[in-house]
């Protein structure tokens, strides 16, 4: 599980324990006392997150290339049908009204 810029707060997660259970984490921050503050990740990466997935994308496209990666066609569309199939047929939405001032509505 990738972590990009965000904090990992308890209040999200609700069990750390439950949340982190057999996946490994990798946790990218420019700010380096966020990574490991509320679970402790199998990698941290002080970073720019922009500049940490330019890089990573660099590093996945040079490693499929080489045939280092499998393939994931069919992964992606098992994804796609699910998504497709999980599709409300007739959405509805629902219209809020805000109190706010007209100042406010810029």
């Amino acid at each position: 599980m990738f972590g990009i810029g965000n904090r990992f707060a308890n209040r999200h997660t609700g069990s750390v324990e439950k949340y982190t259970e057999g996946r490994k984490i990798i946790h990218i921050d420019i700010e380096p006392t966020q990574i490991g503050r509320v679970l402790c990740p199998d990698l941290g990466i002080v970073s720019d997150a922009k500049a940490a997935l330019a890089q990573l994308v660099d590093i996945a496209q040079q490693m499929q290339k080489e045939g280092r990666l499998p393939r994931r066609e069919r992964w992606v569309a098992e994804c796609q049908e699910r998504k497709r199939t999980l599709l409300r047929k007739n959405p509805t939405s629902i219209t809020c009204r805000s109190n706010r001032s007209a100042s406010m509505k810029r």
